[in-house]
């Protein structure tokens, strides 16, 4: 019984988790995309994303976050991938090693 309560547990965990690393890309992106060229769009893309990590209580640090614009005006996107090593909660059950999400969006117009 505590197995299978063990096993609950963890698949909760990671699935809380999964859902965070997810968010945590897609709000990157969505920061990077409304950044000006000129304030480095990659760079607030990545800090917004460890953030997001930080703020549902998983360590950033840990993660890999890259951010990629490519493309020029109008035509340009900013794709951030975000990969965190998946802490196990329940030492005993055999979990996720890695969670990995990335997000891609379309650079917004400058004025």
């Amino acid at each position: 019984m505590l197995l299978l309560f063990g096993g609950i547990m963890e698949w909760g965990w990671a699935m809380r988790t999964e859902t965070a690393t997810i968010s945590a890309a897609r709000e990157g992106a969505r920061t990077g995309a409304g950044t000006d060229q000129d304030d480095d769009p990659e760079t607030s893309a990545e800090l917004r994303a460890a953030v997001m990590l930080d703020d549902a209580g998983l360590d950033s640090s840990t993660a890999t976050i890259t951010a990629t614009q490519t493309g020029a005006d109008p035509d340009g996107v900013i794709t951030v991938d975000v990969s965190l090593p998946h802490p196990a909660l329940v030492p005993l059950i055999p979990s996720l090693t890695t969670l990995t999400a990335n997000a891609t969006m379309r650079m917004q117009d400058q004025p």
